[in-house]
């Protein structure tokens, strides 16, 4: 009984250890597709720079006189390839979402370029993103326009898609 043969059972463990080797390995792997899911949904955005001129934050005063003006906040939705960009406007007369910029522009991402056109030009901009940071730098002008975003949960992509005109 103790005669067994061992070269069956050693060739089983050694083909499992190969599968699950190759299983780890490649799913540990980083695809552009895996960069397209990380960025879908709403994003504050936190400031813009273009070039090396000043930073604006945001949220930042709109029109309306001090101490009581209007205050934007601008937000980038990426919901199933497109891009909608709104701001919320705080001010009791026009209180609420607005659509802005680049609306329903259809992105799509090439290892670490989001690509969306606007107007005649074909837009390809670097995108790193670290948790639920996101920076975006895009040719602008005569030179690049850093925008930098954070993931939000509120307000929702519904809300987003619900601006108004």
């Amino acid at each position: 009984m103790k005669n067994l043969n061992k070269k069956p059972l050693f060739l089983f463990l050694a083909g499992t250890a190969l599968i699950a080797l190759s299983l780890a390995l490649t799913s540990c792997s980083s695809s552009d597709k895996d960069l397209s899911d990380l960025i879908k949904g709403v994003w504050r955005e936190v400031s813009i720079q273009e070039g090396s001129g000043h930073v604006l934050t945001h949220p930042h005063p709109g029109p309306g006189t001090p101490p009581d003006p209007a205050w934007i906040q601008p937000y980038m939705c990426l919901y199933q390839n497109k891009i909608y960009n709104a701001e919320k406007i705080t001010d009791p007369s026009k209180d609420g979402f607005y659509k802005m910029g680049d609306w329903d522009i259809s992105y799509y991402v090439e290892d670490t370029k989001l690509i969306f056109v606007r107007g005649s030009d074909t837009i390809h901009a670097d995108i790193t993103l670290k948790g639920n940071s996101l920076t975006m730098v895009e040719p602008s002008g005569s030179g690049n326009s850093t925008r930098k975003f954070e993931r939000v949960s509120s307000p929702t992509v519904t809300e987003i898609l619900s601006a108004k005109d």
